[in-house]
């Protein structure tokens, strides 16, 4: 068991026992209050619930596929984490992801597969089964078996259990798309791509998370998380593929260390990574700069790749960025074939100031749908920046 799991349980066993003497107060002889009575009722769906979350927390790993229950009540979780004063942030992303990979493994993303909230499950008074016996029956897989077997293979217990279940599931009431949208997307950005997201993939995650109930503090502590992971992981690709600072030492020119003072401005050669986000036109001017040092064209290319992997860790407004590239998306138009998407995109942009708010909203979806669709035409040869920096260098004799 993982050490962030066992500080949860260890923490929701202490409640448990703190409740349960607290109830102990509260039974008397005679009338109760009604404060006695809330109390009372508040504490035993307290123990209810963190009983729930040991018993979740305790199914492991290889049991998830043969469960067809979730859990979906992620405000609740998001709450009860927040209590745990000895999980660091990093323990408590892990909290999260734990369950959202179990809700995973039910098959919860394949066609036609039920979809039942744990809790909903366990709240639920059935005739033919106690809680315990569900609890034994969810805990050992036993479940999805028993609504899954053929009915006529049961004994005459199990059926009526079945009956009454296969019941409940049919007048079940659950928002299953948004559940398996929220999951998919979760999915599709951090967790099958762990080691190669991106700047996009984390605000996915994150709007899907929210999507999910997850407080706003935890959401930001997870974005914070993934995007410092994401920047220690873009600065140890930048420190394989950089090779420009020993290059640029065998360089002796009378201006070396002028043009290195101003390279400095815009790039870190210790720790082979811009200092800051570089617009094309910051990218042009620095390649024109390694020119003049004399780099060869493989070195440029390892420049241009290393400034683009760490640009991604930005998020930058999308007029911004589309002002950046349009020159260089005019330079690949015909050669990429996109001239008529390019025409429709220029439209949108100036109809864009025109809109009054609502269409606004409306027409900038559109407009960053269609700019990134031309996007994926860009090459990767860099011949673009080149061709530019080299036009610079001649503008300045």
């Amino acid at each position: 068991m993982e050490k962030y799991i066992k500080k949860f349980i260890n923490y929701e066993q202490e409640k448990m026992k703190k409740l349960v003497q607290e109830l102990a107060k509260l039974d008397f002889e005679g009338k109760a209050t009604s404060y006695q009575k809330s109390m009372k009722e508040k504490y035993q769906k307290e123990l209810i619930i963190s009983d729930n979350f040991i018993k979740m927390y305790m199914i492991q790993p290889e049991k998830w596929p043969l469960l067809s229950e979730i859990f979906n009540d992620f405000d609740v979780l998001s709450k009860e984490i927040s209590q745990v004063n000895n999980l660091n942030s990093k323990e408590q992303m892990a909290l999260i992801f734990h369950i959202i990979k179990k809700n995973l493994a039910t098959n919860l993303l394949q066609k036609d597969t039920t979809v039942i909230d744990l809790w909903d499950l366990l709240k639920h008074n059935f005739k033919t089964i106690t809680k315990a016996e569900l609890e034994n029956l969810i805990e050992t897989g036993e479940f999805r078996t028993l609504l899954e077997q053929d009915i006529n293979t049961l004994t005459n217990k199990e059926q009526a259990i079945r009956e009454e279940l296969d019941l409940f599931i049919d007048n079940y009431n659950i928002d299953i798309n948004n559940i398996i949208k929220d999951h998919r997307l979760i999915n599709e950005h951090y967790l099958s791509k762990q080691e190669t997201y991106t700047m996009a993939d984390i605000l996915i995650t994150i709007n899907a998370l929210k999507h999910l109930k997850i407080s706003n503090d935890l959401c930001a502590s997870i974005e914070l998380n993934l995007t410092q992971k994401l920047a220690k992981r873009t600065k140890k690709e930048a420190t394989k593929s950089v090779i420009i600072k020993s290059n640029i030492h065998k360089t002796k020119t009378k201006t070396y260390n002028e043009i290195q003072a101003e390279l400095s401005n815009y790039f870190d050669f210790d720790t082979n990574s811009p200092t800051k986000y570089l617009e094309l036109d910051d990218i042009i001017y620095c390649i024109s700069l390694l020119i003049e040092l004399g780099q060869s064209k493989e070195e440029l290319y390892t420049f241009i790749k290393t400034v683009d992997i760490a640009n991604n860790c930005y998020k930058i407004n999308l007029i911004t960025k589309y002002i950046s590239l349009y020159d260089k998306l005019k330079f690949y138009e015909e050669s990429c074939a996109y001239q008529r998407q390019l025409k429709n995109l220029e439209d949108l942009f100036q109809e864009l100031f025109l809109l009054n708010n609502e269409d606004y909203f409306y027409a900038k979806s559109y407009f960053e749908e269609e700019f990134n669709q031309i996007l994926k035409y860009l090459p990767r040869n860099s011949i673009y920046e080149i061709e530019k920096a080299r036009e610079l260098i001649r503008t300045k004799k």
